[in-house]
Protein backbone atom coordinates (compact mmCIF):
# COMPACT_ATOMS: atom_id res chain seq x y z
CA UNK A 1 0.00 0.00 0.00
CA UNK A 2 1.25 3.44 -0.54
CA UNK A 3 2.85 5.80 2.23
CA UNK A 4 0.58 8.18 3.73
CA UNK A 5 -0.57 11.21 2.27
CA UNK A 6 -2.20 14.31 2.96
CA UNK A 7 -4.48 14.73 -0.39
CA UNK A 8 -7.47 14.75 -1.83
CA UNK A 9 -6.80 11.57 -3.98
CA UNK A 10 -5.13 9.53 -1.32
CA UNK A 11 -8.19 6.84 -1.56
CA UNK A 12 -8.57 6.47 -5.56
CA UNK A 13 -4.47 5.99 -4.97
CA UNK A 14 -4.56 3.54 -2.85
CA UNK A 15 -6.98 1.76 -4.02
CA UNK A 16 -4.48 1.89 -7.77
CA UNK A 17 -1.50 1.21 -5.90
CA UNK A 18 -3.18 -2.10 -4.33
CA UNK A 19 -4.02 -3.36 -7.67
CA UNK A 20 -1.19 -2.28 -9.38
CA UNK A 21 0.78 -4.71 -6.49
CA UNK A 22 -1.35 -7.32 -7.27
CA UNK A 23 -1.66 -7.23 -11.35
CA UNK A 24 1.94 -6.84 -11.38
CA UNK A 25 3.00 -10.98 -12.03
CA UNK A 26 2.97 -11.50 -16.07
CA UNK A 27 0.19 -13.22 -17.70
CA UNK A 28 -2.30 -12.29 -15.09
CA UNK A 29 -6.42 -12.88 -15.57
CA UNK A 30 -8.44 -10.29 -13.02
CA UNK A 31 -12.05 -10.26 -12.27
CA UNK A 32 -13.43 -7.19 -11.19
CA UNK A 33 -16.49 -7.02 -9.07
CA UNK A 34 -18.44 -3.33 -8.70
CA UNK A 35 -19.47 -0.43 -10.89
CA UNK A 36 -19.32 -1.65 -14.46
CA UNK A 37 -19.33 1.86 -15.84
CA UNK A 38 -16.03 2.44 -14.15
CA UNK A 39 -13.93 -1.03 -16.23
CA UNK A 40 -10.63 -0.43 -16.78
CA UNK A 41 -11.03 -0.63 -21.07
CA UNK A 42 -9.25 2.98 -21.50
CA UNK A 43 -5.47 2.93 -21.30
CA UNK A 44 -5.01 5.89 -19.03
CA UNK A 45 -7.12 3.92 -16.50
CA UNK A 46 -5.75 0.48 -17.27
CA UNK A 47 -2.19 1.83 -17.07
CA UNK A 48 -3.34 2.40 -12.93
CA UNK A 49 -3.60 -0.98 -12.58
CA UNK A 50 -0.48 -2.10 -13.31
CA UNK A 51 -0.34 -3.37 -17.13
CA UNK A 52 -1.42 -1.97 -20.11
CA UNK A 53 -5.17 -3.61 -21.00
CA UNK A 54 -3.95 -4.36 -23.98
CA UNK A 55 -1.25 -7.09 -22.04
CA UNK A 56 -4.28 -8.97 -20.40
CA UNK A 57 -7.33 -10.10 -20.72
CA UNK A 58 -9.98 -8.90 -18.30
CA UNK A 59 -13.64 -9.44 -16.80
CA UNK A 60 -16.11 -7.24 -15.29
CA UNK A 61 -19.05 -8.55 -13.34
CA UNK A 62 -21.93 -7.05 -12.77
CA UNK A 63 -23.95 -8.07 -9.64
CA UNK A 64 -28.15 -8.53 -10.24
CA UNK A 65 -30.21 -8.40 -7.59
CA UNK A 66 -32.46 -11.24 -9.54
CA UNK A 67 -34.69 -7.89 -10.78
CA UNK A 68 -35.22 -8.22 -13.82
CA UNK A 69 -34.99 -4.26 -14.38
CA UNK A 70 -31.49 -4.72 -12.84
CA UNK A 71 -30.24 -7.51 -15.03
CA UNK A 72 -31.80 -5.20 -18.18
CA UNK A 73 -29.58 -2.21 -16.51
CA UNK A 74 -26.65 -4.42 -16.44
CA UNK A 75 -26.90 -5.77 -19.77
CA UNK A 76 -27.36 -2.10 -21.69
CA UNK A 77 -23.83 -0.99 -19.70
CA UNK A 78 -22.21 -4.16 -20.75
CA UNK A 79 -22.41 -3.91 -24.41
CA UNK A 80 -21.61 -0.06 -24.14
CA UNK A 81 -18.51 -0.95 -22.37
CA UNK A 82 -18.05 -4.05 -25.42
CA UNK A 83 -18.35 -0.92 -27.49
CA UNK A 84 -15.92 1.09 -25.34
CA UNK A 85 -13.27 -1.48 -25.63
CA UNK A 86 -14.16 -1.98 -29.62
CA UNK A 87 -12.94 1.82 -30.10
CA UNK A 88 -10.03 0.59 -28.41
CA UNK A 89 -9.47 -2.37 -30.02
CA UNK A 90 -9.55 -4.23 -26.55
CA UNK A 91 -12.34 -6.80 -28.05
CA UNK A 92 -9.74 -9.92 -27.91
CA UNK A 93 -8.81 -9.13 -24.21
CA UNK A 94 -11.72 -7.55 -22.72
CA UNK A 95 -14.90 -9.82 -21.84
CA UNK A 96 -17.68 -7.81 -19.72
CA UNK A 97 -20.61 -10.49 -17.88
CA UNK A 98 -23.90 -9.99 -16.38
CA UNK A 99 -23.98 -12.14 -13.52
CA UNK A 100 -24.71 -12.73 -9.83
CA UNK A 101 -22.00 -11.67 -7.99
CA UNK A 102 -22.67 -14.22 -4.62
CA UNK A 103 -22.79 -17.03 -7.46
CA UNK A 104 -20.60 -16.10 -10.23
CA UNK A 105 -20.49 -17.66 -13.36
CA UNK A 106 -17.23 -18.53 -13.45
CA UNK A 107 -15.09 -22.00 -12.47
CA UNK A 108 -12.93 -22.51 -9.08
CA UNK A 109 -9.53 -21.06 -9.56
CA UNK A 110 -10.26 -18.99 -12.44
CA UNK A 111 -8.59 -16.07 -11.96
CA UNK A 112 -5.18 -14.67 -10.37
CA UNK A 113 -6.72 -11.23 -9.02
CA UNK A 114 -10.03 -10.68 -7.62
CA UNK A 115 -11.14 -6.40 -7.19
CA UNK A 116 -13.89 -5.40 -5.55
CA UNK A 117 -14.62 -1.18 -5.88
CA UNK A 118 -17.54 -0.09 -3.44
CA UNK A 119 -19.86 -3.26 -4.41
CA UNK A 120 -19.49 -5.39 -1.82
CA UNK A 121 -21.44 -3.68 0.64
CA UNK A 122 -24.71 -3.96 -1.64
CA UNK A 123 -24.64 -7.54 -1.18
CA UNK A 124 -27.46 -9.31 0.97
CA UNK A 125 -25.32 -12.09 1.86
CA UNK A 126 -21.87 -10.98 2.34
CA UNK A 127 -20.38 -14.06 3.56
CA UNK A 128 -21.51 -15.93 0.70
CA UNK A 129 -20.59 -13.12 -1.35
CA UNK A 130 -16.72 -13.08 0.30
CA UNK A 131 -16.60 -17.42 0.01
CA UNK A 132 -17.54 -16.82 -4.06
CA UNK A 133 -14.76 -14.22 -4.77
CA UNK A 134 -12.19 -17.06 -3.09
CA UNK A 135 -13.71 -19.87 -4.87
CA UNK A 136 -12.59 -18.01 -8.05
CA UNK A 137 -9.03 -17.33 -6.96
CA UNK A 138 -6.35 -19.59 -7.72
CA UNK A 139 -4.05 -20.79 -4.97
CA UNK A 140 -1.87 -17.62 -4.21
CA UNK A 141 -4.28 -15.01 -6.00
CA UNK A 142 -4.87 -11.83 -4.08
CA UNK A 143 -7.78 -10.32 -3.07
CA UNK A 144 -8.25 -6.91 -3.31
CA UNK A 145 -10.95 -3.63 -2.73
CA UNK A 146 -12.10 -0.83 -1.31
CA UNK A 147 -15.92 -0.60 0.17
CA UNK A 148 -18.39 1.45 2.52
CA UNK A 149 -18.04 0.16 6.22
CA UNK A 150 -19.08 1.45 9.47
CA UNK A 151 -17.06 2.10 12.53
CA UNK A 152 -16.23 -0.65 14.58
CA UNK A 153 -17.95 0.36 17.95
CA UNK A 154 -21.51 2.94 17.65
CA UNK A 155 -24.06 3.58 19.87
CA UNK A 156 -27.70 2.61 18.94
CA UNK A 157 -28.27 6.31 18.54
CA UNK A 158 -25.47 6.81 15.81
CA UNK A 159 -26.78 3.70 13.81
CA UNK A 160 -30.15 5.29 14.03
CA UNK A 161 -29.32 8.76 12.70
CA UNK A 162 -26.26 7.56 9.99
CA UNK A 163 -25.86 4.28 9.12
CA UNK A 164 -29.66 3.16 8.59
CA UNK A 165 -30.60 6.37 6.33
CA UNK A 166 -27.19 5.61 4.10
CA UNK A 167 -28.75 1.90 3.70
CA UNK A 168 -31.91 2.88 3.18
CA UNK A 169 -31.19 5.79 0.30
CA UNK A 170 -28.27 3.97 -1.00
CA UNK A 171 -30.21 0.49 -1.40
CA UNK A 172 -27.84 -0.69 0.78
CA UNK A 173 -28.59 -4.13 2.63
CA UNK A 174 -26.61 -3.82 5.64
CA UNK A 175 -23.12 -2.10 6.21
CA UNK A 176 -20.20 -4.20 8.46
CA UNK A 177 -17.21 -2.92 10.04
CA UNK A 178 -13.23 -3.49 9.38
CA UNK A 179 -13.17 -6.13 12.19
CA UNK A 180 -16.41 -8.19 10.62
CA UNK A 181 -14.46 -7.81 7.03
CA UNK A 182 -11.56 -9.49 8.92
CA UNK A 183 -13.22 -12.30 10.36
CA UNK A 184 -15.37 -12.71 7.08
CA UNK A 185 -12.60 -13.10 4.67
CA UNK A 186 -10.48 -15.33 7.48
CA UNK A 187 -14.09 -17.44 7.25
CA UNK A 188 -13.64 -17.57 3.17
CA UNK A 189 -10.34 -19.41 3.42
CA UNK A 190 -8.06 -16.28 2.76
CA UNK A 191 -5.49 -14.98 4.36
CA UNK A 192 -5.73 -11.35 5.06
CA UNK A 193 -2.34 -9.12 4.80
CA UNK A 194 -3.64 -5.50 5.26
CA UNK A 195 -7.11 -4.56 6.33
CA UNK A 196 -7.46 -0.59 7.16
CA UNK A 197 -9.24 2.78 7.02
CA UNK A 198 -8.55 4.43 3.73
CA UNK A 199 -8.17 7.87 6.36
CA UNK A 200 -4.88 6.10 7.09
CA UNK A 201 -3.52 7.05 3.81
CA UNK A 202 -4.97 11.11 3.62
CA UNK A 203 -7.56 13.33 4.36
CA UNK A 204 -10.82 11.28 3.23
CA UNK A 205 -12.97 13.85 3.94
CA UNK A 206 -11.71 16.23 1.25
CA UNK A 207 -14.04 14.10 -1.19
CA UNK A 208 -16.64 16.21 0.01
CA UNK A 209 -14.61 19.36 1.14
CA UNK A 210 -16.33 21.08 -2.02
CA UNK A 211 -19.65 20.50 -0.94
CA UNK A 212 -21.84 23.23 0.84
CA UNK A 213 -23.92 21.18 3.31
CA UNK A 214 -26.03 24.76 3.87
CA UNK A 215 -26.48 25.08 0.32
CA UNK A 216 -27.48 21.21 -0.33
CA UNK A 217 -29.95 21.37 2.43
CA UNK A 218 -31.65 24.54 0.95
CA UNK A 219 -31.97 23.25 -2.76
CA UNK A 220 -33.04 20.08 -0.62
CA UNK A 221 -36.37 21.92 0.98
CA UNK A 222 -36.92 24.21 -1.91
CA UNK A 223 -36.33 21.83 -4.65
CA UNK A 224 -38.35 18.75 -3.69
CA UNK A 225 -41.36 19.62 -5.69
CA UNK A 226 -39.57 20.14 -9.09
CA UNK A 227 -36.91 17.59 -8.98
CA UNK A 228 -37.55 13.84 -9.90
CA UNK A 229 -37.77 11.58 -6.34
CA UNK A 230 -34.64 9.17 -7.64
CA UNK A 231 -32.30 12.64 -7.69
CA UNK A 232 -33.80 14.00 -4.05
CA UNK A 233 -33.16 10.30 -2.66
CA UNK A 234 -29.36 10.43 -4.25
CA UNK A 235 -29.31 14.21 -2.61
CA UNK A 236 -30.59 13.38 1.01
CA UNK A 237 -28.28 10.01 0.94
CA UNK A 238 -25.48 12.14 -0.04
CA UNK A 239 -26.26 14.34 2.59
CA UNK A 240 -26.05 11.73 4.78
CA UNK A 241 -22.39 10.46 3.95
CA UNK A 242 -21.56 13.73 4.72
CA UNK A 243 -22.68 14.10 8.10
CA UNK A 244 -21.63 10.36 8.81
CA UNK A 245 -18.21 11.03 7.61
CA UNK A 246 -17.33 13.79 9.42
CA UNK A 247 -18.62 11.99 12.83
CA UNK A 248 -16.31 9.20 11.78
CA UNK A 249 -19.39 6.76 11.97
CA UNK A 250 -18.92 6.04 8.27
CA UNK A 251 -15.88 5.26 6.90
CA UNK A 252 -13.82 3.97 3.21
CA UNK A 253 -11.76 0.71 3.88
CA UNK A 254 -9.47 -1.30 1.79
CA UNK A 255 -8.16 -4.82 1.98
CA UNK A 256 -5.64 -7.36 0.47
CA UNK A 257 -5.96 -11.32 1.01
CA UNK A 258 -4.32 -13.76 -0.28
CA UNK A 259 -6.25 -17.44 -1.48
CA UNK A 260 -3.30 -20.10 -0.12
CA UNK A 261 -4.74 -23.29 -1.04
Amino acid sequence: LPPRQPRAGAAVTAVAEAQRAALRPPDVEPVGIGEARRVPVRRRDAELHGRPARDRPSAELHRLDGDPRHERDGRRVAHRLRDRAAEQRLTDLTEFVVGDAMAMPFADASFDVVYVIEAGCHMPDKGRFYRDCARVLKPGGVFVGTDWFHRDSMTPQEEADFIEPICRLHGIPNLISLNELRHLLNAAGLSVQTIDNLAAYGDVLRNWEHIDRKSLRLLNTYMRFVIPKTEQMMLEGGLKLIDAARKGVFLLGIWKAVRLS
